[in-house]
C-alpha cells in the first residue's frame, strides 16, 4: 500500500503480506491458482477487495455488486504476475 504521507514510497501492510507469502509458497508446491482460491475462501481470508473494504479504503469494481466477493483463481494470478511483491518497482 502507497504511504500516506509520501504517496510514492510503498509500505508493506504484514496482514496482506502474509497472505501474500502464502499463496507463493502454496504455489511453489504445485497447487493450482483455483486450488489456492478454495483454500483462502476455505480458511475465511478476505479476498483483495473485502479486505480493502474492511481497511475502510475506497474501492470499487464491476464484479461485485451484491454480496461478497470471494477469492478467485483469476485474483491469485494478478498476485502471482504481480512484480511489485516481488520487491520490484519502476522507478525513473
Amino acid at each position: 500500500m502507497r504511504d500516506e504521507r509520501n504517496k510514492n514510497r510503498l509500505v508493506i501492510d504484514e496482514t496482506a503480506a502474509d497472505v501474500v507469502r502464502l499463496i507463493f509458497r502454496w504455489k511453489l508446491d504445485g497447487q493450482s491458482a483455483q486450488a489456492i482460491a478454495a483454500r483462502l475462501n476455505n480458511m475465511g481470508v478476505p479476498s483483495p477487495m473485502e479486505y480493502k473494504k474492511s481497511l475502510g479504503l475506497k474501492y470499487s469494481t464491476s464484479f461485485a455488486k451484491y454480496g461478497k466477493t470471494l477469492w478467485s483463481a483469476v485474483a491469485v494470478f494478478r498476485i502471482l504476475r504481480d512484480e511489485t511483491y516481488l520487491g520490484v518497482t519502476n522507478v525513473i
